[in-house]
């Protein structure tokens, strides 16, 4: 362990702990002691400490609590009485929250025995700054609570941030306080509901929120219990058309700007209810819908993606990006609305309201400043509209199909598994995972030993990384040509396909090409298969079935669209089972299905921006000719270079010549 004072002393008010790859005593000063040391705080006593790790650069539970037992003493006996902790694994178990990051900000008292009264500051180690300068403000919110709790200003995050705060309990009061709404040219929007499918999910509460600070809230569809029950649930899902109503008519005839945190959720769920009357076929209501929702509106999901520039991953929840602001107003998220007490639901949907209303002041200064307006006002606000008809249309699917895709490629797994499990290196490493779990199993007992019989049932797991690993590398003896993140030798199909080409051994090559049939085969369907049984009828008189996933604008660190629940884009194309499953897929009666794909869309735009004019020649349409040679035609380019009569020629006066003669 590493430890840095600033003066030698007897006793310290505070303590940073933090990893000795970051145990620098410049930067330690630069980023820590400097900036406590400009608002008067004497950081002579201060002391630095560095946090233990193992030899991978982790730091499991039992070495951080072996730590702990070993250096609390210390820390206590040396007088601290503020700890600022630069990892959150130490930070949890110091304080046994369950989160850290979340916590930013914050004073939390120590839990552990003999240092409770020690405040824990959860902190940001300067080293994440060199991939994410996101964090500096990160970074200062952490040091901010410490000065603030020396200058005695320190106020918890988040607190008293409600100046006004609007909750209408009848149909009557909502239909009031909706007119008076019209006043404000701007008010977030943000729904609590019954699920995250749309045509589940009713609207449960909502708020609208005209500030920062100033807001109301009300139920619609959740219909409160006089009393908890006693499976837990507080209120019900109970369809409020009158409210309904109110809520359809202010919307329609608001002409100020709505400001969301994903509108691709909380405008697909208003939409859906209000606009198309949870009908699936009401296309006019979800045309007039998705228009009138996305005409004036801001969304400030999209807004932290392009102010964020992170190339660490994309943190872009309501709860990440407002922390700085209103702290850490849901310990935990809400996974059912029902089991919340109706007055704490809506205190939770206005701070949601509220935190949008944040962002987006917050926000629109960043992307002026970056010059980012002109990209999120057109090319991604544009797409929001496009995007929730895509979700709420859905594609029609086939069941029948999906029936026969199932049975195809359970059989192509099924048989996979019984003639790997005859071959000889299975059924050797069987016999080393049967002794492997019995000596493990004995290991714990104290008399009594189980025989090797006793675990016949142990059985060869193609979906095993782990045995795979010794299956192909230590049975088999194959070499380790890919190795995974971790720096575990690489078991996927790409690896498999590869290590074909460093055996001749049949048995060896029949067991790769089963494994890379088994883990095609189990990919579609684990992957696509339990989604596609999930489709949905649209009540329209037919067998079609429809399946709805969501497309994610900001959803990636490249800024390409993603879509989840399920991949949408990511159907097989060309493989083994592209036709399987794209058969699945059908045109609703009197329909045409029509497909497009951008063909090296990336390359294209590459070529484009850069002006490379190697890459825009690519792109830029050369000439192509069909010409005939001794019978058979040639399609070529017009500055392809071909011999011809012994002459190198282009392939453009090649064609001249030709048409000539």
């Amino acid at each position: 362990m590493l430890h840095l004072i600033q003066e030698e002393r007897e006793r310290y008010h505070t303590g940073i702990l933090i990893k000795e790859s970051a145990f620098s005593a410049s930067n330690l000063q630069a980023f820590y002691i400097n900036p406590l040391k400009e608002v008067g705080i004497d950081t002579g006593g201060i002391i630095s400490l560095s946090l233990d790790y193992n030899k991978a650069g982790k730091c499991p539970i039992k070495l951080i609590r072996k730590y702990l037992e070993d250096r609390m003493p210390s820390i206590v006996a040396a007088g601290i009485q503020t700890l600022y902790v630069a990892d959150a694994a130490y930070f949890k178990e110091l304080t046994k929250s369950k989160q850290a990051e979340a916590l930013l900000g914050y004073l939390v008292p120590c839990v552990w025995p003999g240092a409770e009264h020690i405040k824990i500051v959860m902190g940001v180690n300067y080293q994440s700054l060199v991939y994410n300068d996101q964090n500096q403000g990160k970074l200062d919110r952490s040091i901010d609570a410490i000065k603030n709790l020396f200058n005695g200003v320190y106020i918890e995050p988040g607190k008293d941030v409600i100046e006004t705060a609007i909750y209408p309990k009848t149909t009557d009061e909502i239909e009031q306080l909706l007119l008076t709404l019209h006043q404000y040219p701007r008010l977030s929007l943000d729904i609590e509901a019954f699920s995250l499918k749309h045509y589940e999910a009713g609207i449960g509460t909502v708020t609208l929120c005209w500030s920062k600070s100033s807001g109301c809230a009300f139920p619609v569809d959740y219909s409160p219990f006089a009393a908890k029950s006693s499976d837990g649930f507080y209120g019900e899902k109970v369809p409020n058309h009158r409210r309904r109503m109110h809520l359809y008519n202010f919307l329609l005839e608001y002409t100020g700007t709505i400001v969301y945190h994903n509108a691709a959720y909380d405008a697909k769920v208003l939409v859906f209810v209000l606009f198309m009357q949870e009908c699936h076929t009401n296309y006019e209501g979800m045309i007039t819908g998705c228009r009138h929702l996305t005409k004036n509106f801001e969304d400030t999901k999209l807004t932290a993606y392009l102010t964020q520039n992170a190339c660490s991953g994309n943190k872009l929840s309501l709860k990440d990006q407002a922390a700085e602001y209103m702290g850490n107003w849901a310990e935990e998220e809400i996974n059912d609305i029902r089991k919340i007490p109706l007055d704490t639901l809506l205190k939770y949907n206005l701070k949601d309201g509220l935190a949008t209303q944040y962002l987006i002041e917050r926000d629109l200064v960043r992307l002026v400043e970056e010059d980012q307006m002109e990209l999120y006002q057109g090319l991604f606000k544009e797409s929001v509209t496009s995007l929730l008809a895509v979700e709420l249309t859905g594609m029609p699917l086939d069941m029948d199909q999906v029936a026969a895709a199932r049975v195809e490629l359970d059989g192509i797994v099924t048989s996979a598994c019984e003639r790997l499990s005859k071959m000889g290196s299975v059924e050797h490493l069987t016999s080393l995972l049967r002794v492997t779990t019995m000596q493990a199993a004995n290991d714990k007992l104290k008399v009594k030993q189980h025989p090797l019989s006793h675990f016949d049932s142990v059985c060869y797991n193609p979906n095993s990384g782990n045995q795979n690993q010794r299956l192909l590398y230590e049975v088999m003896r194959l070499p380790v040509i890919d190795k995974t993140k971790s720096g575990a030798p690489a078991t996927g199909a790409k690896t498999l396909t590869k290590l074909k080409e460093h055996t001749n051994d049949p048995e060896s090559l029949e067991i790769l090409s089963l494994l890379i049939d088994y883990h095609k085969a189990n990919k579609v369907l684990t992957s696509f298969i339990p989604a596609f049984e999930k489709a949905i009828p649209h009540n329209d008189g037919t067998e079609v079935m429809w399946l709805h996933g969501s497309f994610n604008l900001g959803g990636t660190k490249s800024g390409r669209l993603s879509s989840s629940k399920p991949n949408l884009q990511n159907i097989p194309a060309g493989s083994t089972f592209a036709k399987l499953i794209k058969k699945c897929f059908t045109a609703p009666k009197g329909k045409l299905m029509g497909g497009a794909d951008f063909n090296s869309l990336e390359d294209y735009i590459s070529s484009l921006t850069t002006k490379d004019p190697n890459k825009l020649k690519v792109y830029s349409g050369l000439k192509q000719y069909d010409v005939t040679i001794n019978g058979e035609v040639h399609r070529i380019n017009e500055e392809t270079i071909i011999e011809f009569d012994r002459e190198e020629i282009t392939g453009e006066a090649l064609y001249e010549r030709l048409q000539n003669s």
